[in-house]
């Protein structure tokens, strides 16, 4: 009895309580050259996500205002079926903002900023973030064609990540994370790249080197625009 008095008090205090804000957090790009909604509402201080999910065209945030000179917020310019961080929509106050895809000029649509929360502060800082090459040994490089490894963002970020191996370009992905937190990753590395990095092993061999190094490294962007740099890396044995 004394447990279903419980329960039932707990879900009159769920009933009455007051749901939470939705204020939408990502701008959105579909097929046919426009965007999901005429108008986007975020509140003051909130991270906002470009998502491209036209799966054929590029498609872009830019706004009409500018402040300064620079845009009031700017996403770029994403691949298809890719996303990017709003920057400077954080730091916008309570108002209605235009903006328009920088591919396509006649895409347009409105970001109303509400008057709930507060904008975030402006700083210089270069955003960082970890990373750590999981794979160990050359062979395996070679026969699963695969790159593990970990990246751990302190912040919001932008990552355009690359690896490559004795020089070789292995393969490249661009990520972003609103939340910071280690993620692990995997880069499949195709067959033309692998070709090349099997004659760069022979190459090596030939001048009697016994090893050589994997590197992973990430181009780093925040939502103030601040850009920085994260590499970790890994020396592999070259079998004799």
């Amino acid at each position: 009895m004394k447990r279903l008095l419980t329960l039932g008090l707990a879900l009159v205090a769920l009933a009455v309580a007051p749901s939470a804000a939705s204020a939408q957090s990502t701008i959105d790009a579909v097929f046919l050259a426009e965007y999901s909604a005429p108008t986007f509402t975020i509140d003051q201080g909130e991270i906002v996500v470009f998502r491209n999910r036209d799966p054929f065209l590029e498609h872009g945030v830019v706004s009409n205002a500018r402040a300064g000179g620079e845009r009031r917020f700017d996403a770029g310019v994403a691949a298809p079926k890719g996303r990017r961080l709003v920057r400077g929509a954080p730091f916008l106050k309570a108002n209605t903002y235009q903006f328009h895809c920088p591919v396509h000029p006649e895409m347009t649509a409105t970001l109303e900023v509400s008057a709930n929360g507060q904008p975030l502060p402006r700083d210089s800082i270069e955003p960082t973030a970890a990373v750590k090459v999981r794979t160990k040994r050359l062979g395996t490089l070679l026969e699963r064609r695969r790159v593990r490894f970990t990246v751990n963002p302190t912040e919001a970020e932008d990552l355009a990540i690359a690896a490559r191996a004795g020089g070789v370009k292995l393969a490249a992905v661009e990520r972003t994370y609103v939340e910071p937190g280690r993620r692990t990753l995997v880069l499949r590395i195709r067959k033309r790249a692998a070709k090349r990095l099997r004659a760069r092993v022979a190459q090596l061999e030939r001048h009697d080197r016994r090893s050589l190094r994997l590197v992973v490294s990430a181009d780093l962007a925040d939502v103030a625009g601040n850009e920085g740099v994260a590499t970790g890396s890994r020396r592999l044995a070259i079998p004799a």
